[in-house]
Order: structure tokens, then sequence, then C-alpha cells
């Protein structure tokens, strides 16, 4: 998947480092959606259910890989990747879509799940900080 070609159709946000690397860097570090814990067959169904937001998911992953720790990166990393995932929402349906609310309801989901439960894959920093 062209990630870079998503995050410009889309305006994302996202760190220089991911907007520099090669579609196989991302893709080494790209998972779907889910913790690495999961067994391969959760994180497929979490990213089927999750489907429209695999840019912002690749973005939330790089960050992931490359934490630097802290608790104001982990605040900034999930909140970029709730930003990232309303714009994706709004480019592609209006607000009186019920699709539109069926996807804010899963973006708020997914959200809170990496909030809840991410903070010991944001501090085991495999890379020393950010590429």
């Amino acid at each position: 998947m062209d990630f870079q070609i998503l995050v410009m159709k889309y305006d994302l946000s996202a760190p220089e480092s991911f907007l520099a690397a090669t579609e196989e860097e991302i893709d080494s570090v790209y998972n779907g959606a889910g913790p690495d814990w999961m067994p391969e067959w959760g994180r497929d169904i979490l990213t089927e259910f999750l489907r429209i937001f695999k840019a912002a998911i690749a973005i939330h992953d790089w960050r992931f890989e490359y934490a630097d720790g802290t608790e104001e990166g982990f605040k900034t990393a999930n909140k970029e990747f709730l930003a990232n995932m309303r714009k994706i929402i709004a480019a592609e349906y209006s607000m009186w879509n019920p699709l539109y609310w069926k996807w804010q309801w899963r973006a708020w989901i997914a959200y809170r799940a990496c909030v809840r439960f991410g903070w010991g894959a944001w501090v085991d920093d495999k890379s020393g900080g950010e590429k």
C-alpha cells in the first residue's frame, strides 16, 4: 500500500522520518491494527474492522516503533492517531451519512484502546528514539 499517497490525500500528520521512508521500511513496521503480542488472526480482524484507517495505523505504528518513551510523546502519538482517523472520516463521509458516525465510533474505540493499553508498547523502546 502506498502510504505516502494516502498521507497526502487526507492531509495526515506524520513524522518527517515516515514521510521520507520507503514503502518497504514502512511495511517492516506496519503490522495492521493491534499490538505485536496479538495473534495474527486477531490483528487481521481488527485491521478489517478499522480498514479505512490503514494509513493512520501505519503512522501510529511508526511512532511506536521509534517511541521516545515519554508520557508526552505517548499522548502526542495517540492524539495524532485520533486526529488522523478523523481527517480520513471527514474526507470520505458527510456527517449526515450514517457511516460517518459508525467510523467516528470505531475511531474513538481504537484511540481509547491505545490510550488504555498502549503504554507498555510505548516504553518498550526498540530504537532509542525518533528515526
